[in-house]
């Protein structure tokens, strides 16, 4: 995991890096859960508001 720093935000934008839950097609909005069972907190969208909340990629992660 790395912090949320300008250069971070920045390679997002450019890049346009998606690595949320809800950017995942093994995410069910409607249950709000993982096809595979892992755990969401650390990478649910809404972690993006807190600048001090490590960046955590999921090994799992499949572009919807």
């Amino acid at each position: 995991m790395f912090p949320r720093d300008a250069t971070f935000r920045e390679q997002v934008e450019k890049f346009r890096l998606v690595w949320h839950c809800e950017d995942c097609v093994c995410f069910d909005p409607e249950a709000e859960r993982c096809a595979h069972g892992f755990p969401l907190a650390k990478h649910r969208a809404a972690t993006d508001f807190d600048p001090k909340a490590p960046v955590a990629f999921c090994k799992e992660h499949e572009i919807a």
